[in-house]
């Protein structure tokens, strides 16, 4: 699904896209998570940072369940992202600009 100039980070944006117009809500997390408002996203990032945390903590030595909780985390980022019009590009680049004024 990905090609050598993108990540799977990059294709999730655009799944994510394609979701939230999506006409079919009954198949679609992604639409039904966008649809129930900001509170419920911005709490579903709370919790999965928390998750993330929580697997870090109990057993940092288990990097399956690190991989998992931080995998969720940073989808539900990434649809909080969409829901504030904010794109993975322009994530980047607020990063880019702060390597460069170290």
């Amino acid at each position: 699904m990905t090609n050598k100039n993108s990540s799977f980070i990059e294709e999730l944006e655009k799944i994510i896209q394609k979701r939230s117009n999506s006409a079919d809500i009954d198949k679609s997390y992604t639409q039904e998570l966008l649809t129930s408002g900001k509170d419920r996203i911005a709490k579903k990032v709370i919790e999965e940072s928390g998750e993330l945390a929580v697997a870090y903590l109990n057993d940092h030595e288990k990097k399956d369940e690190i991989v998992w909780e931080a995998a969720d985390l940073l989808y539900h980022m990434i649809v909080l992202l969409h829901s504030a019009d904010v794109t993975i590009e322009d994530v980047s680049k607020e990063l880019e600009k702060r390597h460069k004024s170290d």
